[in-house]
């Protein structure tokens, strides 16, 4: 769970954009992002892997990466985790330095509403593509 900022000579560096992304998250929302399970109170986000294909040539590889990750926003109304997903999506996008990942694009794919019963909570999936160096 990311729930402080994380620094390294003042400030987060990181290589792999597994760690980079939740953290760039949590800066901009100051929302509790989780890679797996949560256990906090909502609201709260958890980022999941879900693909992570590489880009080959003939002489091997290119040194190039786009995984998709899932940002699922957990909120109490739908109101909020509308609100939280919009915030997030103003700041996912474009060419960025993402805390030391160089990352070419980030492509918005899908969006998909839930409202779980067994958790009374608000529920909404968003799949995001990030070409980034290796």
């Amino acid at each position: 769970m990311i729930s402080a900022k994380s620094f390294l000579s003042g400030r987060f560096i990181s290589s792999y954009i597994d760690e980079a992304l939740p953290q760039f998250i949590y800066d901009e929302t100051g929302i509790d992002v989780y890679s797996s399970q949560a256990t906090g109170d909502p609201p709260f986000i958890v980022v999941t892997k879900i693909s992570g294909p590489r880009e080959h040539d003939l002489q091997g590889p290119e040194g190039l990466a786009t995984p998709t990750f899932q940002v699922s926003v957990f909120a109490r109304t739908k109101e909020q985790a509308k609100f939280i997903t919009r915030q997030i999506q103003s700041k996912l996008k474009g060419s960025i330095d993402m805390y030391g990942v160089k990352v070419r694009g980030i492509f918005y794919i899908n969006e998909i509403d839930f409202y779980e019963d067994d958790t009374r909570l608000y529920h909404v999936a968003s799949d995001y593509q990030i070409q980034h160096e290796e």
